[in-house]
């Protein structure tokens, strides 16, 4: 016998077996694939059905945005199918984090979203809005006669060390003047996040970010948030020992390192960024104003920049 040939015995048991083994895989995966499809057809067909499909969406926890309105967005987005068959609002098909995003994308006083099904038709939407703080106000492009700072903020000499006498300015000097042209103005939250638009309206009513340094825009947050840390702590600390109200808030690019505020009717403070503010607070109160007294109102600027030694203007350069 050479390698080319081969004599290969099988037995008559053997010969028997292997038809019935072949019909025995066919069945099997003829059962498999009709069980496949059996399966596809009845998820098809309850993902269709009618009764398990979103028809009632209902909305909770709104105040200031309008619960029909969200409502109506969710019924918007959950129209349409899938590939053309399977539909959106199918209650097994829902997609709650798209449904999300497009509802606070299209109202931005909302600040948090809970979804929740009900079996087998029902959405629950719980929103959450955003706290009214104040008022985020974008400076016009400035030039020299817009009145930014129509001089430095020169600084006197101080005649004496005490540190417990305000100083106050004896050289006549240019007073630096707010900003008067305003481009736009935002509603914010106490995180700066601008959620709707604003009138440019005057007044002590509604406390006011006046900048230059950020795009006010509706659905952003464009503040840098150590900034509006200052903010806070300056609004927290002043109005909490004298009870006192402040308006304004300028953070300008012409100040890098300072936050001046104005007090409601009285005058502006001129601050570092990222100070002590609460001892700076206490300071005013325990040492600024017995000086002042009662003339807070004619005062023009108290400048608090320089730790213990305070300095003050009154109006008129008097």
């Amino acid at each position: 016998m050479t390698d080319e040939s081969r004599i290969v015995l099988t037995s008559r048991q053997a010969q028997r077996e292997r038809p019935a083994r072949s019909w025995k895989s066919f069945f099997i995966r003829w059962t498999v694939i009709v069980g496949a499809l059996a399966a596809a057809h009845g998820a098809i067909y309850v993902l269709l059905h009618p009764d398990l499909a979103i028809d009632q969406v209902v909305v909770t926890g709104a105040k200031y945005v309008n619960s029909a309105d969200v409502a109506a967005l969710a019924d918007k987005v959950l129209i349409g199918r899938y590939a053309l068959i399977l539909p959106k609002n199918s209650f097994f098909l829902l997609d709650a984090k798209s449904l999300t995003h497009e509802i606070i994308k299209s109202f931005p006083r909302i600040r948090e979203i809970a979804v929740r099904k009900e079996f087998a038709d029902t959405l629950h939407i719980r929103i959450s809005e955003r706290i009214f703080w104040g008022m985020l106000c974008l400076t016009a492009t400035r030039d020299d006669t817009t009145g930014i700072m129509l001089s430095p903020a020169l600084l006197p000499e101080a005649t004496t060390t005490d540190a417990t006498v305000p100083h106050r300015a004896a050289s006549v000097e240019s007073e630096w003047v707010p900003p008067k042209e305003i481009a736009g103005c935002a509603f914010i939250d106490e995180t700066a996040f601008a959620y709707a638009p604003a009138p440019t309206a005057e007044g002590n009513l509604i406390r006011k970010i006046y900048t230059d340094e950020v795009n006010v825009g509706i659905g952003v947050r464009d503040m840098d948030s150590r900034l509006m840390d200052d903010v806070h702590a300056i609004a927290q600390n002043f109005e909490k020992h004298g009870q006192r109200r402040i308006a304004r808030f300028y953070i300008l690019a012409d100040l890098p390192r300072e936050i001046r505020v104005a007090l409601a009717g009285g005058p502006i403070l001129y601050l570092n960024r990222h100070d002590d503010y609460e001892s700076l607070a206490r300071y005013f109160d325990t040492v600024v104003l017995k000086e002042i007294k009662n003339r807070l109102r004619d005062v023009a600027y108290i400048d608090l920049r320089f730790g213990n030694k305070i300095f003050y203007k009154l109006r008129g350069g008097k």
